[in-house]
């Protein structure tokens, strides 16, 4: 179940200026520490240690260019060549899972979270063609 994310306790200082509370909330993604969870609307989704350091890293920022998360993966001991593959595996456990794809990836820049609004899992997500 997921943990309360208002909870007054420090939060590991993987990156610079650690949030102050145990988890964060963006949309109906959320992220809980000490272990690193990811849930969506209450349902965890599980990904691997590489992969947490990437939707942590965009969770807190919202956006982060390519060598931003390469120098996150290789901190957290991984190599800054496989960004690829762990983008790929994060977006096949979240549709596996039956959920949207987290990741928008910014073409020569980096990626970006993606969020949908909660009006949009009943018009079929972002895949719905546009309309006037």
């Amino acid at each position: 179940m997921l943990m309360n994310l208002e909870k007054s306790e420090f939060a590991p200082a993987r990156f610079a200026g650690a949030p102050d509370t145990i988890g964060v909330s963006r949309g109906c993604l959320a992220m809980v520490y000490e272990p690193t969870e990811f849930y969506v609307d209450g349902q965890q989704v599980k990904v691997s240690p590489q992969g947490a350091t990437i939707l942590e890293l965009l969770m807190r920022e919202g956006r982060a260019s390519f060598a931003a998360l390469g120098g996150a993966i290789e901190s957290a001991g991984g190599s800054a060549k496989g960004l690829n593959v762990q983008v790929h595996r994060i977006r096949r456990r979240f549709i596996e899972a039956g959920h949207f794809d987290p990741i928008e990836t910014v073409r020569g820049w980096g990626l970006k979270l993606r969020i949908p609004r909660a009006n949009e899992a009943s018009r079929g997500g972002s895949t719905e063609p546009w309309r006037r």
